[in-house]
């Protein structure tokens, strides 16, 4: 900031103010800000000030632009000196192959001219000089081997050792082992070399030599062909050595061993004169050797332009035979292109054909794929040789892109796809599926794959019998009359489409005309115990048919023949005969090999007919091509009125329950119903759902199936969730384990979902039970392993699994509906699954359940020994008896195992009415503290709490037996009651002893009107007169526990007494008089519990006085202080 005064103006006073800052990286750009006060000169002054600033930032700009362009100019002299480098680089590289290639091909005609002017005046040597050579068979053997693999790098050593042997005597030998061991093109120049010095050497080399290479390199005839096929010849040479081979020969020709320029001619017509449609292998091997052998000899052979110039020692072919040359290859060219584009079509329909049907079905086939990679292999083989045999003819390939995309245009690019239209890359309608179109349309094209001579269709009908015996001669000494016989033998193994092929293939290798015959005779003969090979025999009378022409007449007329020679016959024919011609006629059928109008025929004919057999015979055809022929254009309309007579003639005609559903299946296999597959649209919650359940649970993700599953809103998810983990036989057996797992894992965020998991479960076997369809015995076997496994879980528990397996023998039989039929075993199964499951080795059970089940066991033998079982079952419930308790009594009659149940009914734990007791461990106290919190309202409640817990805390069998017979008198619903065993003689010392909780559940029934006067008349004995009056028969035998505590008025004392209302526990005071025997027991009982208390207290309070080492006091008698219950309730009430 700079301030400037003005030198004049008297009072004037000028401030200028400058406030620079970078703009854009290049130049500072200054900011000019004037205040003047006064006049004169001092405003002046900021004005200059402003201009030189504004000058100032003008020139930096214009020296930072000058810069940058400075080193953009750099940069890009910099660029183009770095491409200059490449080209010249490059440049420099290419004419060091050219002068590489040049020399090269320079070296390769010095070569060619010295072994020309060598073969051309060859100074051989005499007789004299051969016979001073080694001559021994062991010296020309080695040499002949060596021969065989002549290479580039022992070349020079294999002409040393030509000049030390004579192999005069094995000329043939030596020509022929040059021809036939294999050689690269890098070995070529040194063969010639090799096979130049044995010319020079033996005049009667090279003609050998020269038949070797035609018969090497000439494609193979049809009889070499067959005679590969049969095994009598090796393996045709490969294209690369026929490519090699041929090269040789024009070298040969070129230096003057080959003489003749003509074997080579010869050789390139009979490669050209290939067919693709003949045989495409070949064609693709000819022409790789053709394209290849054009381009090493464009200059010499065909003319071109050589790329070094031609010295004047050189040797070139003369004019007229470069054109035979030239005319041959450019014909030859002219077929390849037509050729070329045909693959080329074939590969862009079958593109079309796929994108279509990606488009509409959004999958491509297999077969489709297979056949497009097909068709991009051989158009690729076709386009590389084409190519360079046009560079090598100086010609050009056709413009394949641009005559596809014309062909497209002129047939349309807009389709309408209606109800019944599909494309040509779509299953057509005539057809169930994908895979039957398949094995009845896609047949082998025989034509080209074997060579034509040997499908030969013309045959001599008029065959006398010495012409045939001749044939039959002939075939047998060549040996093709037991090949057919071989391969006839083969077709009882023909159950495949490719085996049914290779026969085909086979077949038409053998080449005998006689075969034919034979085969459509062994056709014709299947026995009628074989009717699964038809359709693969239909196979190959369709493949053969379409290059035979007399095979397809020879099966179907008497076929025809025979079913109305069968048809006269009537009920002397054998159906199984009948049925398997007609099966035969219909597998023709849909090969298009049987005539329609003669089809239409047949089934006219069995409907003017339509009883007793004839009635099998056409359901039989129409299951086999009814539905090809009501799909067909040309069949489809009188196929659709056959089938209204047909469905007709089954109303008015007397036919039995088989036939009618005979009629029944073949019309709808005819016409199928059609249904509407509607998929169901799921919300995305629910689809996740689903996906972890059913597809990513396992043992290794349970946990983290189980976060996800928690992360879910609640509220919205439970009831979705949980019914999908109930649906256990939906998924696999292997994941139920995983899914009870589950449950119990989200039960401990979640308790509501045991419990309504566990209600579901019950009530669906329940509603099993019910219906008992049979659909459902899969997911009620399923439903029984599920609760198994939840008890294994600690979901479920003991007493619900035991009232599960009484209800499972007992529904039915005790007054509830639910159909149980002699033979339905689902229930055996269920109870063998149930108990295997869960309690299987018996470990981890109590005694009291371990009897428990012993008792179920008898009543299911019981139950067992009702049903007609298969053996199956019955060897799985003996397994389960012998599992479950080996030493159990195995009853064998059901009056035995009648009369042990009698004994359990009978004995006096078992209270009448027909209770089945339950017996549990108790493991939960919220039940006792809720009941000790509800006494401590009375006004006794330290009393009635420890009175209650001592109770709680005996084994209850005997004592109160009485009591609760009288009260499972009047069953009106199902109650839980809690007896107490109180043995007043022993003063409770034997009780304390008994630490486990006994609930006995009790299926009551309704007692009669004398049965409850008797119960009313043991009740006032027990309770005395005074209390008639005051107690209720409801609230005595709703009696469950007894709290007493005292009351003031009528000399009575108060009990607390447990009530279940509507499903509730509630409590209500009974009021006993003290002179009942009831009340006295209970008192001793107590004062007997305090006294035992008071001692236990007394010495704990004096053990803490003696020393560490000093011996435990043992407790009192019946006090274990591993129970926890016991030691809650003593730590309680000290």
């Amino acid at each position: 900031m700079a301030p400037e005064r003005g030198a004049r103006g008297g009072r004037g006073r000028g401030t200028t103010t400058t406030t620079g800052a970078r703009c854009d990286g290049e130049g500072r750009r200054a900011t000019t800000r004037g205040r003047g006060r006064g006049r004169g000169r001092g405003r002046g002054g900021g004005a200059s000030a402003s201009a030189s600033a504004e000058a100032l930032t003008e020139g930096e700009k214009e020296a930072a632009l000058a810069r940058s362009r400075a080193r953009e100019e750099a940069q890009a002299a910099k660029r183009a000196a770095e491409e200059a480098t490449r080209t010249e680089a490059a440049a420099a590289k290419a004419r060091a192959e050219l002068e590489a290639k040049r020399r090269e091909i320079e070296r390769a005609r010095e070569t060619r001219a010295k072994a020309r002017e060598g073969n051309a005046s060859p100074s051989r040597p005499d007789e004299q000089a051969l016979k001073g050579r080694d001559s021994s068979i062991k010296k020309n053997t080695t040499l002949i081997k060596k021969l065989r693999t002549i290479t580039e790098e022992n070349g020079a050593a294999l002409a040393q050792e030509l000049s030390r042997v004579n192999v005069s005597k094995y000329v043939t030998e030596a020509a022929t082992a040059c021809v036939e061991g294999k050689m690269k093109s890098s070995d070529v120049n040194a063969a010639v070399e090799i096979i130049s010095c044995m010319h020079q050497t033996y005049a009667d080399f090279a003609a050998p030599l020269i038949a070797a290479l035609s018969a090497y390199v000439l494609p193979p005839k049809p009889e070499t062909l067959l005679k590969m096929a049969e095994g009598e010849v090796e393996a045709l040479p490969s294209p690369l050595q026929r490519r090699t081979k041929l090269r040789l020969f024009m070298e040969l020709h070129l230096v003057g061993v080959c003489p003749e320029v003509k074997p080579v001619l010869d050789a390139v017509k009979e490669l050209a004169r290939l067919e693709y449609k003949t045989a495409p292998d070949l064609y693709q091997h000819s022409l790789s050797t053709l394209a290849s052998f054009a381009k090493t000899f464009a200059v010499e052979m065909l003319g071109a332009e050589p790329e070094v110039e031609m010295a004047s020692n050189d040797f070139i072919l003369a004019p007229d035979v470069q054109k035979a040359f030239r005319t041959t290859l450019n014909e030859y060219c002219d077929r390849l292109f037509f050729v070329l584009m045909e693959a080329f079509s074939a590969v862009t329909a079958q593109e079309r054909e796929m994108s279509r049907l990606l488009e509409r079905t959004g999958a491509i086939s297999e077969a489709a794929s297979v056949e497009f990679a097909a068709l991009t292999k051989v158009f690729d083989g076709l386009l590389k040789g084409a190519t360079t045999l046009a560079e090598a003819l100086s010609r050009e390939l056709p413009e394949m892109k641009k005559q596809v995309e014309e062909k497209v245009a002129r047939g349309g690019t807009m389709e309408l796809h209606r109800g019944g239209v599909k494309s040509s890359g779509e299953r057509s309608d005539m057809w169930e599926d994908e895979e039957q179109q398949h094995f009845y349309e896609t047949l082998p094209d025989l034509r080209a794959s074997i060579p034509a001579v040997l499908l030969v269709n013309a045959t001599n009908e008029n065959e006398t019998e010495a012409e045939r015996l001749k044939r039959e001669r002939e075939e047998n000494a060549e040996g093709r009359s037991a090949k057919v016989e071989g391969l006839i033998m083969r077709l009882s193994d023909s159950l495949s489409k490719d085996k049914a092929d290779t026969i085909c293939t086979d077949f038409c290798y053998i080449a005998a005309r006689g075969g034919r015959r034979r085969l459509i005779q062994e056709f014709l003969s299947v026995h009628r115990s074989e009717v699964d090979r038809i359709p693969f025999y239909g196979r190959i009378i369709a493949t053969l048919a379409n290059v035979f022409d007399d095979i397809a007449p020879a099966v179907s007329e008497p076929l025809k023949n025979e079913f109305y020679n069968l048809v006269k016959k009537g009920k002397r024919a054998n159906l199984s005969e009948r049925l398997k011609n007609i099966k035969f006629i219909g597998e023709l059928i849909k090969f298009k090999v049987f005539d329609d109008l003669a089809v239409f025929e047949i089934v006219k004919s069995l409907l003017d007919d339509f009883h007793g057999d004839n009635v099998d015979v056409l359901c039989c055809l129409f299951d086999v091509a009814g539905y090809y022929l009501t799909r067909t254009p040309s069949t489809s309309k009188r196929m659709g009125s056959i089938l209204d007579i047909f469905l007709r003639l089954k109303a008015v005609s007397k036919l039995d329950s088989r036939q009618c559903a005979l009629v029944d299946s073949a019309y709808y296999k005819c016409r199928p119903v059609q249904r509407v597959v509607v998929e169901k649209i799921r919300p995305p919650l629910h689809e996740y759902i689903r996906e972890l359940i059913y597809l990513q649970l396992s043992k290794h993700t349970l946990d983290k199936v189980a976060t996800q599953l928690r992360k879910l809103p609640w509220d919205e998810t439970e009831p979705y969730l949980l019914k999908r983990l109930l649906k256990v036989s939906k998924g696999r057996y292997a994941s139920v384990p995983l899914v009870a797992a589950l449950i119990a894992r989200l039960s401990q965020y979640y308790p509501t979902l045991a419990v309504r998991a566990l209600d579901t479960l019950l009530e669906d076997i329940r509603f099993g039970l019910e219906t008992n369809e049979t659909w459902m015995h899969q997911r009620r076997v399923a439903n029984m392993r599920l609760l198994a496994l939840l008890y294994k879980e600690r979901v479920a528990l003991f007493r619900e699994l035991m009232d599960t397996l009484y209800l499972i023998i007992s529904i039915g039989y005790d007054g509830r509906e639910a159909p149980d039929y002699l033979t339905d075993t689902i229930r055996l199964r269920m109870v063998c699954t149930l108990l295997e499951t869960a309690f299987k080795g018996r470990g981890a059970i109590s005694y009291a359940q371990k009897k428990e089940i012993d008792r179920f066991l008898i009543f299911f033998q019981r139950y067992a020994l009702t049903k007609d079982v298969a053996l199956d079952i019955s060897n799985d419930v003996m397994e389960l008896l012998s599992s479950m308790n080996p030493r159990m009594k195995i009853c064998e009659t059901y009056e035995e195992a009648n009369g042990e149940c009698q004994k359990l009914l009978e004995k006096p734990s078992i209270t009448p009415g027909g209770m089945e007791p339950v017996m549990e461990e108790e493991e939960e106290e919220e039940e006792e503290e809720e009941e000790m919190d509800v006494c401590e309202e009375s006004e006794e409640s330290e009393e009635s709490e420890e009175s209650e817990e001592e109770h709680e805390d005996e084994d209850m069998d005997d004592v109160s037996s009485d009591e609760s017979e009288d009260e499972s008198t009047d069953g009106e619903s199902s109650t839980e009651v809690d007896v107490d065993d109180d043995d007043s003689t022993d003063s409770g010392s034997e009780t304390s002893e008994q630490d486990e909780e006994v609930k006995v559940r009790a299926k009551l029934s309704r007692a009669s009107l004398q049965e409850q006067r008797e119960f009313d008349r043991e009740m006032n004995k027990f309770l005395g007169a005074s209390a008639t009056s005051m107690l209720g028969s409801r609230g005595i035998r709703n009696h469950s526990s007894a709290n007493p505590s005292r009351n003031n008025t009528g000399g009575t004392i108060a009990f607390k007494m447990l009530v279940k209302n509507q499903g509730k526990q509630t409590i209500k005071e009974l009021n006993v008089p003290e002179r009942a025997e009831f009340v006295a027991n209970v008192k001793e009982a107590l004062k007997a519990e305090e006294a035992e208390l008071a001692e236990v207290k007394r010495k704990i309070l004096t053990s803490t006085y003696h020393d560490d080492d000093a011996p435990a006091i043992p407790g009192p008698r019946g006090w274990r202080p591993n129970n926890r219950r016991s030691e809650h309730n003593i730590s309680r009430r000290l």
